[in-house]
Protein backbone atom coordinates (compact mmCIF):
# COMPACT_ATOMS: atom_id res chain seq x y z
CA UNK A 1 0.00 0.00 0.00
CA UNK A 2 1.28 3.47 -0.99
CA UNK A 3 -1.63 5.55 0.28
CA UNK A 4 -5.01 5.20 2.02
CA UNK A 5 -7.46 7.95 3.01
CA UNK A 6 -9.25 8.50 6.31
CA UNK A 7 -12.44 6.79 5.15
CA UNK A 8 -10.46 3.62 4.52
CA UNK A 9 -8.89 3.89 7.99
CA UNK A 10 -12.33 4.24 9.54
CA UNK A 11 -13.85 1.42 7.55
CA UNK A 12 -10.98 -1.03 8.07
CA UNK A 13 -10.49 0.13 11.66
CA UNK A 14 -6.80 0.70 11.01
CA UNK A 15 -4.48 3.73 10.81
CA UNK A 16 -2.56 4.55 7.63
CA UNK A 17 0.90 4.02 9.16
CA UNK A 18 -0.09 0.41 9.87
CA UNK A 19 -1.02 -0.06 6.21
CA UNK A 20 1.58 1.82 4.18
CA UNK A 21 4.29 -0.52 2.91
CA UNK A 22 2.22 -3.63 3.55
CA UNK A 23 0.36 -5.92 1.17
CA UNK A 24 -3.18 -7.29 1.29
CA UNK A 25 -1.80 -10.49 2.83
CA UNK A 26 -0.58 -8.50 5.85
CA UNK A 27 -4.02 -6.99 6.46
CA UNK A 28 -6.71 -9.38 5.28
CA UNK A 29 -7.33 -13.12 5.36
CA UNK A 30 -5.77 -15.14 2.55
CA UNK A 31 -9.05 -15.63 0.59
CA UNK A 32 -9.67 -11.86 0.62
CA UNK A 33 -6.04 -11.07 -0.23
CA UNK A 34 -6.14 -13.59 -3.10
CA UNK A 35 -9.28 -11.89 -4.41
CA UNK A 36 -7.68 -8.42 -4.30
CA UNK A 37 -4.50 -9.70 -5.93
CA UNK A 38 -6.43 -11.29 -8.81
CA UNK A 39 -8.31 -8.02 -9.34
CA UNK A 40 -5.05 -6.05 -9.44
CA UNK A 41 -3.59 -8.46 -12.00
CA UNK A 42 -6.69 -8.04 -14.19
CA UNK A 43 -6.37 -4.26 -14.10
CA UNK A 44 -2.61 -4.35 -14.80
CA UNK A 45 -3.02 -6.77 -17.68
CA UNK A 46 -5.76 -4.77 -19.36
CA UNK A 47 -4.31 -1.37 -18.47
CA UNK A 48 -7.87 -0.05 -18.06
CA UNK A 49 -10.34 0.55 -15.19
CA UNK A 50 -12.41 -2.40 -13.96
CA UNK A 51 -15.38 -2.42 -11.54
CA UNK A 52 -15.73 -5.22 -9.00
CA UNK A 53 -18.42 -6.14 -6.49
CA UNK A 54 -17.29 -8.08 -3.44
CA UNK A 55 -18.36 -8.91 0.09
CA UNK A 56 -15.56 -8.50 2.64
CA UNK A 57 -15.56 -9.48 6.33
CA UNK A 58 -14.60 -6.51 8.52
CA UNK A 59 -14.48 -5.89 12.27
CA UNK A 60 -18.19 -4.96 12.45
CA UNK A 61 -19.38 -7.69 10.09
CA UNK A 62 -19.53 -8.31 6.36
CA UNK A 63 -19.65 -5.32 4.01
CA UNK A 64 -20.43 -5.28 0.31
CA UNK A 65 -18.50 -2.91 -1.90
CA UNK A 66 -18.44 -1.73 -5.47
CA UNK A 67 -14.77 -1.12 -6.13
CA UNK A 68 -13.48 0.75 -9.16
CA UNK A 69 -9.82 -0.12 -9.73
CA UNK A 70 -7.68 1.68 -12.27
CA UNK A 71 -4.03 1.45 -13.44
CA UNK A 72 -1.47 4.18 -12.71
CA UNK A 73 0.76 4.35 -15.78
CA UNK A 74 4.15 6.08 -15.97
CA UNK A 75 5.61 7.99 -18.89
CA UNK A 76 7.11 4.80 -20.29
CA UNK A 77 3.65 3.23 -20.49
CA UNK A 78 4.21 0.79 -17.63
CA UNK A 79 1.71 0.20 -14.81
CA UNK A 80 3.54 1.05 -11.61
CA UNK A 81 0.55 0.92 -9.26
CA UNK A 82 -3.17 0.20 -9.04
CA UNK A 83 -5.57 2.70 -7.52
CA UNK A 84 -8.99 1.90 -6.13
CA UNK A 85 -12.13 3.74 -5.01
CA UNK A 86 -14.58 1.76 -2.88
CA UNK A 87 -18.29 2.49 -2.37
CA UNK A 88 -19.95 0.72 0.55
CA UNK A 89 -23.32 -0.56 -0.68
CA UNK A 90 -24.01 -2.82 2.31
CA UNK A 91 -27.19 -1.04 3.42
CA UNK A 92 -28.44 -0.73 -0.14
CA UNK A 93 -27.85 -4.44 -0.73
CA UNK A 94 -29.62 -5.32 2.52
CA UNK A 95 -32.58 -3.17 1.49
CA UNK A 96 -32.66 -4.76 -1.96
CA UNK A 97 -32.59 -8.23 -0.41
CA UNK A 98 -35.34 -7.22 2.02
CA UNK A 99 -37.47 -5.84 -0.82
CA UNK A 100 -36.84 -8.94 -2.91
CA UNK A 101 -37.83 -11.16 0.01
CA UNK A 102 -40.96 -9.08 0.60
CA UNK A 103 -41.77 -9.21 -3.10
CA UNK A 104 -41.51 -13.01 -3.07
CA UNK A 105 -43.71 -13.16 0.04
CA UNK A 106 -46.35 -10.90 -1.53
CA UNK A 107 -46.25 -12.99 -4.69
CA UNK A 108 -46.81 -16.15 -2.65
CA UNK A 109 -49.70 -14.46 -0.81
CA UNK A 110 -51.16 -13.35 -4.13
CA UNK A 111 -50.97 -16.88 -5.51
CA UNK A 112 -52.57 -18.25 -2.33
CA UNK A 113 -55.40 -15.70 -2.56
CA UNK A 114 -56.04 -16.59 -6.19
CA UNK A 115 -56.26 -20.27 -5.24
CA UNK A 116 -58.61 -19.48 -2.34
CA UNK A 117 -60.82 -17.29 -4.53
CA UNK A 118 -60.95 -19.97 -7.18
CA UNK A 119 -61.85 -22.62 -4.59
CA UNK A 120 -64.38 -20.26 -2.98
CA UNK A 121 -65.99 -19.57 -6.34
CA UNK A 122 -66.11 -23.28 -7.12
CA UNK A 123 -67.63 -24.02 -3.69
CA UNK A 124 -70.22 -21.29 -4.21
CA UNK A 125 -71.13 -22.67 -7.63
CA UNK A 126 -71.41 -26.18 -6.17
CA UNK A 127 -73.66 -24.95 -3.35
CA UNK A 128 -75.87 -23.10 -5.81
CA UNK A 129 -76.13 -26.16 -8.04
CA UNK A 130 -77.02 -28.37 -5.07
CA UNK A 131 -79.64 -25.89 -3.89
CA UNK A 132 -81.22 -25.69 -7.32
CA UNK A 133 -81.23 -29.48 -7.63
CA UNK A 134 -82.81 -29.94 -4.19
CA UNK A 135 -85.51 -27.35 -4.85
CA UNK A 136 -86.40 -28.83 -8.20
CA UNK A 137 -86.37 -32.43 -6.99
CA UNK A 138 -88.05 -31.87 -3.61
CA UNK A 139 -90.57 -29.11 -4.33
CA UNK A 140 -91.50 -29.08 -8.00
CA UNK A 141 -93.01 -32.61 -8.05
CA UNK A 142 -95.44 -31.63 -5.27
CA UNK A 143 -96.35 -28.39 -7.02
CA UNK A 144 -97.03 -30.33 -10.21
CA UNK A 145 -99.22 -32.71 -8.17
CA UNK A 146 -101.16 -29.78 -6.77
CA UNK A 147 -101.63 -28.28 -10.23
CA UNK A 148 -103.11 -31.53 -11.49
CA UNK A 149 -105.79 -31.43 -8.79
CA UNK A 150 -108.89 -29.20 -8.90
CA UNK A 151 -107.93 -25.69 -7.78
CA UNK A 152 -109.98 -22.53 -7.39
CA UNK A 153 -108.70 -19.23 -8.78
CA UNK A 154 -107.15 -18.14 -5.48
CA UNK A 155 -105.29 -21.43 -5.03
CA UNK A 156 -104.04 -21.33 -8.62
CA UNK A 157 -102.91 -17.75 -8.05
CA UNK A 158 -100.77 -18.76 -5.07
CA UNK A 159 -99.38 -21.76 -6.94
CA UNK A 160 -98.25 -19.38 -9.68
CA UNK A 161 -96.57 -17.14 -7.12
CA UNK A 162 -94.74 -20.12 -5.59
CA UNK A 163 -93.55 -21.26 -9.01
CA UNK A 164 -92.40 -17.75 -9.87
CA UNK A 165 -90.44 -17.44 -6.64
CA UNK A 166 -88.85 -20.85 -7.08
CA UNK A 167 -87.83 -19.92 -10.61
CA UNK A 168 -86.33 -16.69 -9.27
CA UNK A 169 -84.35 -18.55 -6.57
CA UNK A 170 -82.99 -21.16 -8.94
CA UNK A 171 -82.05 -18.68 -11.63
CA UNK A 172 -78.95 -16.51 -11.77
CA UNK A 173 -80.84 -14.03 -13.94
CA UNK A 174 -81.34 -11.41 -11.20
CA UNK A 175 -77.67 -11.40 -10.24
CA UNK A 176 -76.57 -11.09 -13.87
CA UNK A 177 -79.13 -8.34 -14.50
CA UNK A 178 -77.91 -6.37 -11.47
CA UNK A 179 -74.31 -6.61 -12.70
CA UNK A 180 -75.25 -5.59 -16.24
CA UNK A 181 -77.61 -2.77 -15.20
CA UNK A 182 -76.74 -1.61 -11.70
CA UNK A 183 -79.30 1.23 -11.73
CA UNK A 184 -82.30 -1.08 -11.73
CA UNK A 185 -84.57 -1.08 -8.68
CA UNK A 186 -85.60 -4.34 -6.94
CA UNK A 187 -89.13 -3.98 -8.39
CA UNK A 188 -87.75 -3.47 -11.90
CA UNK A 189 -85.58 -6.58 -11.55
CA UNK A 190 -88.63 -8.52 -10.33
CA UNK A 191 -90.72 -7.39 -13.30
CA UNK A 192 -87.86 -8.00 -15.73
CA UNK A 193 -87.68 -11.59 -14.51
CA UNK A 194 -91.40 -12.10 -15.05
CA UNK A 195 -91.17 -10.55 -18.52
CA UNK A 196 -88.29 -12.92 -19.30
CA UNK A 197 -90.58 -15.82 -18.30
CA UNK A 198 -93.13 -14.65 -20.87
CA UNK A 199 -95.66 -13.23 -18.42
CA UNK A 200 -98.10 -10.65 -19.78
CA UNK A 201 -98.67 -7.29 -18.09
CA UNK A 202 -102.05 -8.37 -16.72
CA UNK A 203 -100.57 -11.50 -15.17
CA UNK A 204 -97.60 -9.60 -13.74
CA UNK A 205 -99.98 -7.08 -12.17
CA UNK A 206 -101.98 -9.88 -10.55
CA UNK A 207 -98.88 -11.76 -9.31
CA UNK A 208 -97.32 -8.67 -7.78
CA UNK A 209 -100.61 -7.15 -6.64
CA UNK A 210 -99.97 -3.88 -8.49
CA UNK A 211 -101.93 -2.01 -11.15
CA UNK A 212 -101.65 -2.64 -14.87
CA UNK A 213 -100.43 0.95 -15.36
CA UNK A 214 -97.68 0.38 -12.76
CA UNK A 215 -96.41 -2.60 -14.75
CA UNK A 216 -96.44 -0.50 -17.93
CA UNK A 217 -94.55 2.27 -16.09
CA UNK A 218 -91.82 -0.17 -15.00
CA UNK A 219 -91.58 -1.62 -18.50
CA UNK A 220 -90.89 1.87 -19.89
CA UNK A 221 -88.24 2.42 -17.20
CA UNK A 222 -86.59 -0.87 -18.10
CA UNK A 223 -86.43 0.06 -21.79
CA UNK A 224 -84.99 3.48 -20.90
CA UNK A 225 -82.30 2.12 -18.55
CA UNK A 226 -81.39 -0.60 -21.03
CA UNK A 227 -81.02 2.03 -23.77
CA UNK A 228 -83.64 0.48 -26.06
CA UNK A 229 -86.33 3.14 -25.59
CA UNK A 230 -87.82 4.13 -28.95
CA UNK A 231 -86.14 1.18 -30.67
CA UNK A 232 -87.96 -1.67 -32.39
CA UNK A 233 -86.60 -4.23 -29.94
CA UNK A 234 -88.78 -6.66 -28.04
CA UNK A 235 -88.10 -6.28 -24.29
CA UNK A 236 -88.36 -10.01 -23.54
CA UNK A 237 -86.03 -10.89 -26.43
CA UNK A 238 -83.56 -8.29 -25.20
CA UNK A 239 -83.66 -9.69 -21.65
CA UNK A 240 -83.12 -13.23 -22.93
CA UNK A 241 -80.18 -12.20 -25.12
CA UNK A 242 -78.33 -9.72 -22.92
CA UNK A 243 -78.29 -11.67 -19.65
CA UNK A 244 -79.38 -15.11 -20.66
Amino acid sequence: YLFVNRQYEKLANIVSKEVIGKSDYDIFTKPVADLFRSQDKEVKKGKSPVDFTETIPLADGEHTFITSKFPLINSAGHVFAVGGVCTDITERKRMEEKLEKESRRLNEVNIALKVLLKESSQTKDDLEDNMKLNIKSLLLPYIAELESSPLNKKQQFFINIIKTNIDEITSSFSRKLTIEYNELTPREIQIANLIRQGRANKEIARLLNISFSAVDFHRRNLRSKMNIKGKKINLRSHLLSCVG
